[in-house]
């Protein structure tokens, strides 16, 4: 997922969000690659690193983006409008987690 520089750059100047930011990168990466044994470990670490952003309202944007919120219609009026978009074709994929499975 490619997190918007409008989102990112505020919670990178600030050196609690960035740390939460970063730990939450490094256990997504170790998770990637763990053995199965330990999973369920890095699963719990990550969850906790997650409510403790859910909980902060810096991330407010960062979370509704992360746990697949809907876009309301302004919001994505603005993303299509954007220049960048208007030079290239745009897909927009609507999708349901199921699980740990994504359904489009």
């Amino acid at each position: 997922m490619i997190i918007p520089t409008r989102i990112l750059d505020p919670l990178r100047r600030h050196p609690e969000t960035r740390a939460l930011l970063d730990q939450e990168s490094e256990l997504a990466r170790r998770l990637s690659v763990a053995p199965d044994d330990e999973r369920p470990a890095l699963r719990a670490s990550l969850e906790d690193v997650r409510a403790v952003m859910t909980s902060d309202p810096a991330f407010g944007d960062y979370v509704e983006l992360r746990s697949g919120v809907a876009v309301e219609t302004d919001d994505l009026e603005s993303l299509l409008g954007m220049e960048e978009f208007r030079q290239q074709p745009v897909v927009c994929v609507d999708w349901v987690a199921v699980g740990e499975r994504l359904c489009w």
